[in-house]
């Protein structure tokens, strides 16, 4: 496929390892790599330091451009401009195979005729390990993910959480600098998931290696990520930790895709010190946090599920009058949808606390919120 030169404002000019930023960083830099195909820009001036130890996951939806700047880390994709050091080497110019990285693919890619140790020990063989040196590390492999008991099996002789233990083990085992993992868990259920959440998390706190996940799941990111990438037409739209994605997002695109929320539609009425006044489609009014949209532009108003209150607003609050028009239980939450009297609809998310009586289905009802848990965003942004 011929690959068109993008255009002149996007080119990073090569440094040398000694010029290089890359050296302040020993984990993983990626310096404004730009990634196209013919006149399409997968990937647009893509920037992030990733520290050593640290796991990140790139998160966005189809096509936002997180798998190719993992596979652009990995060296099977590469760059059409800019640099991709990992320990301060820069390694874009590299081969896959020259730059040591552990990875998991989302299908694991076990060698089904190999035995669990003999899986484990390919890529020492294959690295000229001696033996006796293979087999103290295939050993310590297995108890580090709890399979000692299962060496000699075959992969279809494993469940699908042993079988994604051996695939981290086999990653992990030749203590590569860097581990990507390519959405390693949507295979499995979801109960199991969340178990291989945690297993992997402490895993890799253990071993303190430097982790780039792909996933498309915003629940598995915020459970396991020290920082998460937002990635959205090629560039990375916020790098935050789960905390301030979730709190404090920078764009209603980054409202909008992590986490649930209600979202409302509104024109900018007054400015305020602390932020603004917003009257919704429906006729609301309510308080918001700051938002840089003047006085009479269109705005989105998000609030989580979680921050609304079934009772007397104060008078500082938002508060709005409605019915619910449908309940979802869930165990340990309950999810109600209020057509408010401005025809809006509200989620609201109730802990499912023993001896609290909860609304039920065509209750009338009243509800509020924080001005604080108020985000309004400039509808184009």
């Amino acid at each position: 496929m011929m690959v068109a030169q993008p255009p002149a404002d996007t080119l990073v000019q090569p440094r040398s390892a000694a010029e290089s930023p890359g050296m302040t960083n020993q984990g993983v830099r990626l310096c404004g790599i730009s990634k196209f195909y013919e006149n399409f820009p997968a990937l647009k001036n893509v920037s992030i330091d990733i520290a050593p130890g640290e796991f990140l996951t790139l998160l966005g939806p189809s096509g936002s451009g997180k798998t190719t700047t993992m596979m652009a880390i990995a060296g099977f994709t590469d760059v059409t401009s800019g640099e991709v050091y990992i320990e301060g080497r820069r390694v874009d110019m590299l081969p896959p195979h020259k730059r040591n990285i552990g990875v998991v693919f989302q299908h694991l890619a076990l060698f089904p005729h190999l035995s669990v140790e003999d899986n484990l020990a390919f890529p020492l063989r294959m690295r000229g390990v001696k033996e006796a040196a293979i087999a103290t590390k295939v050993r310590s492999a297995l108890e580090l993910v709890h399979l000692s008991a299962f060496a000699d099996r075959l992969p279809n002789q494993l469940s699908g959480g042993q079988q994604q233990r051996v695939a981290l083990a086999r990653a992990i085992i030749f203590d590569p600098p860097v581990l990507l993992l390519d959405e390693p868990l949507s295979a499995l259920d979801r109960k199991l998931r969340e178990s291989m959440q945690n297993e992997l998390k402490n895993l890799q706190r253990k071993l303190g290696v430097t982790t780039v996940m792909v996933t498309h799941d915003q629940e598995e990111a915020l459970a396991v990520s020290d920082r998460i990438a937002v990635m959205n037409n090629g560039e990375v739209v916020q790098l935050d930790t789960p905390e301030m994605l979730y709190e404090k997002p920078n764009s209603l695109f980054v409202a909008d895709f992590i986490g649930h929320s209600t979202k409302l539609e509104g024109v900018v009425t007054s400015l305020t010190q602390t932020g603004c006044r917003v009257r919704t489609k429906g006729g609301m009014e309510l308080s918001g946090q700051p938002t840089d949209a003047p006085v009479g532009s269109t705005v989105s108003v998000v609030i989580r599920p979680e921050r609304f209150a079934f009772d007397a607003a104060t008078r500082d609050d938002n508060h709005a009058f409605g019915q619910i028009v449908e309940s979802t239980y869930a165990g340990d939450a309950v999810t109600y949808s209020i057509k408010t009297e401005s025809s809006e609809t509200l989620m609201v998310k109730l802990n499912n606390l023993k001896n609290t009586r909860h609304p039920v289905m065509g209750d009338r009802t009243q509800v509020s919120w924080k001005v604080t848990d108020t985000m309004v965003f400039a509808t184009d942004r």
